[in-house]
């Protein structure tokens, strides 16, 4: 196919034809999201596929879960490393989600089985997260704006999850463990976190408080 063809073809049609070359398919390659230049303005939107491929800036949004003993929820997924750990709930924010808030609901959903509470919800940073890779996906370039949220689980709602997350449907997360703060940081320092979960520990600890921050020490 020669340049002129290829300026004809939308985005999509685009995105088909880089696919053949992958070793590794997902639906989710076509999925839609909005492109950002780094001042967090939108600039445009393009496949999720074109968008790590380019190092796009694009939007996810990422949420602990937290009990009344401040315990963390931590994912081990399928698509993961064996031991190693990732946040609560995270995902890309597409065009049809209208809010980041929106998309965390729908993440929530997909991967726990579990219906977060919207007036329970609390925000605690947009921040910037650029230039990193992942080691099972070498050609990815991820650049992104994480909106970050805490979500303070009750005994009630823990037990639902529990009980609902065997029944999930096509979902990346392959279990999940309660952890500690301090045993999360542990997991963290022995290279056990992947890096949703590395870079955003530390707003959440800000968010807690400071004085979090200085006893464990971190330097992100």
């Amino acid at each position: 196919m020669n340049s002129q063809n290829l300026k004809n073809l939308d985005i999509i049609s685009i995105t088909d034809l880089a696919i053949e070359f992958e070793t590794l398919k997902k639906s989710s390659d076509k999925e839609t999201l909005r492109v950002f230049n780094s001042d967090f303005e939108c600039v445009g939107t393009t496949t999720r596929l074109i968008c790590h491929r380019l190092g796009l800036y694009h939007e996810v949004t990422n949420c602990f879960l937290m009990d009344e003993n401040n315990n963390l929820l931590l994912q081990i997924r399928k698509d993961k490393m064996a031991e190693t750990y990732d946040l609560s709930v995270g995902g890309h924010i597409n065009l049809n989600d209208k809010t980041p808030l929106d998309a965390l609901i729908r993440e929530s959903k997909e991967e726990l089985n579990f219906d977060l509470n919207k007036n329970k919800i609390q925000k605690i940073i947009t921040y910037k997260r650029y230039g990193y890779t992942n080691i099972l996906k070498p050609r990815d370039t991820n650049n992104e704006f994480r909106h970050l949220f805490c979500y303070k689980i009750d005994k009630d709602e823990k037990i639902k999850l529990e009980n609902y997350f065997s029944e999930r449907e096509n979902s990346e997360a392959e279990s999940f463990v309660w952890v500690s703060i301090d045993d999360t940081i542990d997991l963290i320092t022995q290279g056990k976190a992947f890096d949703g979960l590395q870079y955003s520990i530390y707003y959440l600890l800000n968010w807690i408080g400071l004085e979090k921050i200085e006893k464990y020490n971190l330097n992100i």
